[in-house]
């Protein structure tokens, strides 16, 4: 199962984090074949800043996660985000 966490800017590590440790848990209890699959998504595709000024690497940008996923997760951003871009919304 394929799981995509997507990063906006500025985003609380503590929001990615959390669910992989939480999806990285149940693998260890689960068949190998019915793993989740993690893969961390931020609009371009680029090394980012965390709120709290860690650097994180996602796994790909907006355009290259072309697979379809079998449950999107939004991460949230550190206060009141403005209004998605285009390449976001859709």
């Amino acid at each position: 199962m394929l799981v995509t966490i997507f990063a906006p800017g500025n985003v609380h590590l503590l929001e990615i984090a959390g669910v992989r440790d939480a999806l990285c848990e149940a693998n260890c209890k689960m068949a190998h074949a019915d793993r989740y699959r993690v893969r961390l998504v931020t609009e371009r595709g680029v090394a980012e800043e965390s709120a709290s000024g860690i650097t994180y690497i996602p796994d790909a940008g907006i355009e290259e996660a072309a697979e379809p996923c079998d449950t999107l997760i939004v991460a949230g951003p550190y206060g009141v985000p403005g209004p998605p871009s285009q390449a976001v919304a859709t």
